[in-house]
């Protein structure tokens, strides 16, 4: 089976396609600004360049957030646009969920940090085999320390801007994910696809919402 990811929580939004779990294409944007006019024609030339139509595609997945409000919007109405037009059902995965994906068997619990803007950040806290230890939550910098209580990996952009505030106030011992890959990817939602239950079909579409953190640890 195809499947299309569509990840645009970030400025560093992505698409990919799989047969399965073997990726075959993958296509990323670096821009500052919106996604809304770069999402479709990427996804048109990475189905162009191999050669796959859009109708052969048996599952989109998609990044719900949290993370940019427009860009969850964006990726959410294309993934939506596309599945309602072609039938196809719909995985929603969560953004930090998928950030923390990007580290492969780590020993440390992973903490994923995605910087929300006006000094705070989206915290998510995971085992090493990605069991959810602490909702996901906007949390200011300094108070992170206070939810650590074992030795922890940091993954995202959020720990460098933030890093003197985090490290303050941290008293486990950590480490840092490599620079490359502190941004949620389209080939990570690919991976965290299989096995998952909730499986949108056509007629249950509309029930999938970007997940907006609007309140404060």
């Amino acid at each position: 089976m195809k499947i299309l990811a569509i990840e645009t929580s970030t400025y560093f939004g992505s698409v990919a396609l799989s047969e399965g779990k073997e990726i075959i294409a993958t296509y990323s944007l670096n821009i500052k600004s919106t996604h809304s006019e770069k999402v479709m024609p990427l996804i048109s030339q990475m189905l162009n360049d191999v050669q796959i139509n859009i109708s052969q595609i048996g599952t989109i997945v998609v990044s719900i957030g949290p993370g940019s409000f427009t860009g969850l919007r964006i990726g959410l109405a294309t993934a939506k646009g596309i599945a309602y037009v072609n039938k196809i059902p719909i995985i929603p995965i969560s953004t930090l969920k998928s950030l923390a994906n990007n580290l492969a068997y780590p020993k440390y619990d992973i903490c994923a940090l995605i910087d929300a803007k006006r000094n705070d950040l989206y915290f998510g806290l995971f085992s090493p085999t990605l069991e959810e230890k602490h909702p996901a939550c906007a949390i200011l910098p300094e108070k992170i320390g206070s939810l650590l209580k074992q030795p922890v990996i940091f993954v995202g952009n959020g720990f460098s801007q933030y890093k003197e505030n985090i490290l303050n106030n941290l008293n486990v011992a950590y480490k840092l994910a490599p620079p490359h890959l502190n941004f949620p990817t389209a080939t990570s939602l690919i991976s965290l696809s299989f096995g998952r239950e909730h499986i949108y079909s056509l007629e249950r579409i509309s029930e999938i919402h970007p997940f907006y953190i609007k309140t404060q640890w």
